[in-house]
């Protein structure tokens, strides 16, 4: 469980610096596109990060519940 947490935890923090040093720059008017291109494109790259392995949790989940013969499907 703590390695989910880390696995999850880390994209949320690269997301986090990234997005407030790019609020610095607005700020401080240092507005440079090429550099905003890049930030958006890292958040994207740690977005997929978190979902794939959210997906990757789910297909466990489920994968366990059907092994031992739990369903969390309503009938």
């Amino acid at each position: 469980m703590i390695n989910i947490s880390h696995d999850l935890n880390q994209p949320l923090n690269v997301i986090k610096m990234v997005s407030q040093m790019r609020l610095r720059d607005i700020k401080n008017n240092k507005i440079d596109i090429e550099r905003i291109e890049y930030s958006f494109q890292e958040i994207i790259k740690q977005i997929t990060k978190m979902s794939e392995l959210t997906d990757h949790l789910r297909k466990s989940a489920t994968c366990l519940e059907t092994s031992f013969g739990y369903s969390n499907k309503t009938k």
